[in-house]
């Protein structure tokens, strides 16, 4: 999967800013949830997502995604009405670890966290990646 490569290239290379941002955008995407304002919940996922790949040193895979950008966000803001709250809950997790394993620079760990993430919304959303 895409993601999952650009974290795995990502790992070592994200600032400490930018990992707190991520966390930043983690804790705003729970607190959205929280309130029901889905927009805002999405807008903080696409950062979290945005940062990894802000780091990523192959401006091929950078391109590509920023190509099927526009598809993910749709593929994001769909489910969410209709999103159970315990996959929201397990989203939230996932980024946690994803942020886990870039702050130890851990790139097969990040690669493998991003990817099942990726798998999770994805069936959440009805697709089979």
């Amino acid at each position: 999967l895409l993601e999952g490569e650009i974290a795995r290239l990502s790992a070592g290379l994200l600032s400490q800013t930018q990992l707190e941002k991520m966390e930043k955008a983690t804790k705003t995407m729970e607190d959205c949830w929280a309130n029901q304002d889905l927009l805002a919940n999405v807008d903080a996922d696409l950062e979290f997502h945005g940062t990894i790949v802000s780091a990523c040193s192959n401006t091929m895979l950078k391109a590509l995604y920023q190509t099927v950008r526009d598809q993910v966000t749709e593929t994001q803001r769909q489910p969410i009405p209709i999103t159970d709250p315990e996959r929201m809950r397990q989203s939230i997790a996932e980024h946690r670890r994803i942020i886990a394993a870039l702050k130890t620079n851990n790139a097969g760990l990040a690669r493998s966290e991003m990817e099942a993430h990726i798998r999770n919304t994805a069936r959440c959303a009805g697709l089979q990646p």
